[in-house]
């Protein structure tokens, strides 16, 4: 799978980043749609929802404003029923370059199913 981020959405992303203290993590829900006639599966993002009042921010872990997400979801399907949503991007504190335990919990979940989860075709 491969994502095509515009230079305007990748630009709310850096933003969003940034209005995050420093040494916390933060992250950004993606929504988009599948480009047709691609050979590889190839997806356009075409909106972000920021992490949201609710969102957790700690130096090793977050966790997004589901409500929040939901809400700007919701919104989007109103405009453009086909928008899909796409996954969560986050991203760890400067200097942080190893995998939190959070983060290998869920590549554990997600590889061997041991989770309820509904995951996009990885």
């Amino acid at each position: 799978m491969q994502l095509l981020i515009p230079q305007d959405v990748f630009a709310e992303i850096v933003s969003s980043v940034c209005q995050t203290s420093s040494g916390f993590e933060t992250g950004v829900t993606l929504f988009g749609s599948p480009i047709e006639g691609s050979l590889d599966t190839k997806y356009v993002v075409l909106a972000i929802a920021g992490p949201g009042k609710r969102a957790t921010h700690e130096p090793a872990h977050y966790s997004g404003d589901d409500d929040h997400a939901n809400s700007i979801c919701t919104a989007l399907r109103c405009a453009m029923p086909s928008i899909q949503w796409l996954g969560e991007v986050h991203v760890h504190p400067r200097g942080m370059t190893w995998l939190s335990g959070g983060d290998l919990r869920t590549v554990h979940e997600i590889l061997t199913g041991a989770d309820e989860t509904v995951h996009p075709d990885e």
